[in-house]
């Protein structure tokens, strides 16, 4: 009898029992498991120091005062979510998955999923039902945050928001510090009111601090720990300061006057680090009058990755030691 070779509806002509032996041999070999790690080019989220809940929690509206947001690592609210499920409790409906809740080690109660359902219920006075994580520090609510929120679209911006390593504190502190030439200028959400986009200056810190060639194309989850690395080396977190501060130097940084592209900051970058390498230091232009006399919309014909040359030549021709 010929055997019968059972083709899957996914497109892959794989028979289905040959792909489900492939699947748990990778679960029962710790060669095949190695191997297909060493493959990997994205780490997963190892989540550790939280306490899984045992069941789910009612919270009545009388202690919706307990819970929290954490906007350091939180998404802002978004009314078109928030109204559309206010209409559905209100038509008598449910919203059956309940919000995540870390509790930190002082009792107090942090949303770590969910801020849109809790606002439709706390705005109708309803009950919501949680999961009660206990957590043993906040960088470990962060990485419940993002673990929780892995499988949906996520701002990459957020991303960086709520990133505990290294690079993460750095651009936080850059935005913050009112020290720093980037303070209130980097945008960390999907709005025009910022000149400075947490993802490009991510990348541009990790640029200056390697001189690694086009990051643009990774996803942000392998960018961030890349950038943690880099600034642990010593030295480079000196490295990443002068590029803010060039930013400052190079760049209209002014609030609602469009934000900085991408390529310049890249260029620039590209530029810093080679100019910091020979000088075995950080160094600035005498002057950077000549490189805000560039007009970045009309030396290259489109700002794409390819065109990239020619900003850091035009940048090298204009930098005045």
């Amino acid at each position: 009898m010929e055997q019968s070779n059972e083709v899957s509806t996914d497109g892959d002509l794989t028979p289905r029992k040959e792909r489900a032996k492939q699947k748990r041999d990778l679960a029962a070999s710790d060669a095949l498991l190695q191997s297909a790690i060493a493959k990997r080019k994205r780490e997963p989220l190892i989540v550790t120091g939280v306490k899984s809940p045992s069941a789910i929690t009612m919270i009545p509206a009388s202690q919706f005062g307990k819970l929290n947001v954490d906007e350091s690592y939180q998404r802002v609210r978004i009314s078109d979510s928030v109204n559309e499920l206010i209409h559905v409790i209100k038509a008598g409906g449910e919203i059956p998955d309940p919000i995540d809740v870390a509790e930190r080690p002082d009792g107090s109660w942090w949303i770590v999923d969910g801020q849109q359902r809790f606002w439709a219920h706390s705005e109708t006075s309803q009950p919501i039902r949680a999961h009660i994580h206990l957590v043993q520090d906040r960088d470990a609510e962060a990485r419940l945050f993002m673990a929780l929120n892995s499988k949906r679209r996520v701002n990459p911006k957020t991303i960086i928001k709520g990133w505990p390593g290294l690079s993460g504190v750095f651009i936080q502190r850059m935005a913050h510090d009112v020290r720093s030439s980037l303070y209130g200028k980097i945008n960390f959400e999907n709005s025009s009111v910022y000149p400075i986009a947490a993802t490009d200056l991510l990348k541009g810190i990790l640029i200056v601090t390697t001189g690694l060639e086009n990051p643009g194309g990774d996803v942000i989850t392998v960018i961030l720990p890349r950038t943690d690395a880099a600034l642990k080396v010593t030295g480079r977190i000196a490295w990443a300061e002068a590029y803010c501060q060039l930013l400052g130097l190079v760049f209209n940084l002014e609030p609602r006057q469009g934000k900085v592209r991408t390529l310049p900051m890249m260029a620039l970058a590209y530029v810093a680090h080679a100019k910091y390498v020979q000088a075995g230091r950080t160094v600035f232009p005498k002057s950077c009058v000549m490189l805000r006399k560039i007009n970045w919309d009309t030396l290259v014909p489109v700002h794409k990755l390819e065109f990239l040359p020619v900003l850091i030549k035009e940048i090298e021709r204009r930098w005045r030691q």
